[in-house]
Formats: structure tokens, sequence, C-alpha cells
């Protein structure tokens, strides 16, 4: 009977120990699973070229992780912010401005031109915007046409003229649209990336002469050299280039 007791006794002290054990471990806090994430070590301003010193890795509840949260310092470094970032604040990507060759996808136009570079804006009709056929990222060529005086030996003459002014001008927008999509009317502004001093050309000829864009080849990357067009020098001008053609036209027939 005794032997009975005995067992009934460490039996029992035995649930009590396993039932103490399971409660004890019911009641300690359960430790999320955490994600490394990236979060600003200082404050960022909005379009500050984020460098390595600027973050930092940090640990963080997953209950807490922001979904568009980056995880990788290559994702980020090098890249501008788009807006400001607190310190201690998650890096989101979609804050993250790419820069170099994958700068055409973003929405903003200030973030496509180029350093050294400007973007500016020009009216345009359906002749001199190449019939509302022009579209984001296209490569063009601007005709000025313009008139002066000069002096000659019958009197003070107004002279025509037309020069081929820039090559080779990538297009920026047509209209809002900084894609290949076609604009839902017709445009009438076209926005091109230029240098400084050719965007002051581009004004004083807007503003004084009549500007043309004409539409080069995607494969076309060469410049060319001619003489202006003017209303002196247009009929020599034609006849030799006629002549030349003539030319031509005979030695590919033999």
């Amino acid at each position: 009977m005794k032997k009975i007791k005995i067992i009934a006794i460490v039996a029992a002290l035995l649930v009590g120990i396993g039932m103490y054990s399971f409660l004890t471990e019911l009641a300690k806090p359960k430790e999320n699973p955490k994600t490394a994430v990236l979060v600003a070590a200082c404050d960022i301003e909005a379009n500050t070229l984020i460098t390595k010193e600027m973050l930092v890795v940090r640990e963080i509840d997953n209950n807490y992780v922001h979904p568009d949260s980056v995880t990788s310092m290559d994702a980020a470094v090098g890249y501008l912010m788009g807006s400001q970032v607190y310190a201690g604040e998650q890096i989101l990507g979609s804050r993250l401005v790419p820069v170099g060759e994958n700068r055409d996808t973003v929405k903003d136009l200030s973030y496509r031109v180029d350093e050294g570079m400007r973007a500016i804006s020009i009216n345009v009709t359906d002749s001199s915007g190449v019939a509302n056929m022009l579209r984001a990222g296209d490569h063009i060529d601007i005709i000025i046409s313009y008139q002066y005086t000069e002096d000659t030996d019958t009197g003070r003459q107004t002279i025509s003229a037309s020069s081929m002014c820039m090559q080779d001008i990538t297009v920026l927008a047509v209209d809002e649209v900084m894609n290949r999509e076609r604009p839902e009317e017709n445009y009438s502004v076209v926005t091109l990336k230029v240098t400084p001093e050719q965007a002051v050309v581009i004004s004083y000829g807007d503003f004084t002469s009549s500007l043309r864009l004409v539409l080069r080849s995607p494969l076309d990357e060469e410049t060319i050299t001619m003489k202006d067009i003017t209303s002196k020098n247009a009929r020599n001008y034609f006849k030799t280039k006629a002549k030349e053609d003539t030319q031509n036209d005979k030695g590919n027939a033999d």
C-alpha cells in the first residue's frame, strides 16, 4: 500500500512539475520574427544623392516592416531621395529616384534632365511639330527661319534666311506626356533637352523668328555641315543641287 502511495506522490509531483513548466513557457512573451531593413542614419533632405553613410541596417519586428522597405544597400546607394526622410525612418523604394540609364522611368521631369543640361518647351503647330507624330525619346534637328536687312547698291534690302541651328536634340515630352504613348489630343508644346547655351538660342529664336522641328532616324547620330539658305543664294543653291542630283541619277543608271 505504501508503495502505491509513493508512486502516486511521485507521479503527482512529476505532473505538477510538467504543468508548471508548461504554464511558465506559455507566460513567456513570444518573440516575433524580424527582418533586416534599411533605415536613415540621419535626416536626408529631398533630392539628396544617397551615400552608404546615410543608411544603417536594422532588424525590425515583421509586424512593423513596411511592404515597400528596402533591404539592400545596393538598392538605395547612388539613388536620389525623392522626399525628405528623418533619422530612424525606413527607406522605401517608392521614394528612391534612379539616376543614369534608368532615369527615363521617373515621373518627374526634373529627374530626367542630365546634369549640366536643361529642359525647355516651345510651342509648335501641325507643320512645325512634325504633324503630331513626335514622341518622348525622339531625336530632332531644329531649323530657324528669320529675316534681316542689309544695305545694297539699290538701297536697304530685307533678306530671308533658314539655318540648321541645332542637331540631334532629344525630345523629353510632348505636352505633358513623357513616354512613347500618343497624346489624347494633338499636342501644341514640345519639351527638349538642351545645353544652357542652346536654351538661350532657342528662346531667342522662338521670340524673334520661326522654329521648325525635323525628325531624325533613331539610328542616325551623324551631324552635317551646310550653308544657310537665304533669298540671296537660294536660286544658285537649288540650281547646283538639282545639277548634282541629275549627275547622281545618271551615275546610278550607269
